[in-house]
């Protein structure tokens, strides 16, 4: 691939990391950048645990069967902004190309 590509993603397209994913095959880029940080992915995975609880309990409320909460927890997971790294990394580690996180941690 030559030049520069900017891609913009909707965190929540219960569809993203799929088209993401081609995307990124069709392109073929050699070096990855993500708006974000390690103290944002930290930050966005703790939250995510603090809240599983209150999210599973209000699934619960609102007539969600118990049995399948796992399963939809899991596909909530796949929406989520966490999406585009794992996109990236899953292409990097298949191709040796590289990512780098370019958000500066302090200010995430």
């Amino acid at each position: 691939m030559t030049g520069l590509t900017l891609l913009g993603v909707d965190h929540y397209d219960f569809k993203g990391k799929e088209r993401l994913d081609a995307l990124l095959e069709y392109l073929k880029p050699e070096i990855i950048t993500l708006e974000t940080s390690e103290k944002a992915r930290e930050m966005t995975a703790q939250l995510r645990k603090e809240n599983e609880k209150t999210i599973l309990e209000g699934m619960i409320a609102r007539g969600f069967p118990e049995k399948n909460l796992k399963a939809i927890l899991t596909f909530l997971e796949s929406c989520t902004p966490n999406f585009e790294y794992q996109s990236a990394v899953e292409y990097c580690a298949r191709t040796g190309n590289s990512y780098f996180l370019i958000d500066h941690p302090q200010q995430s």
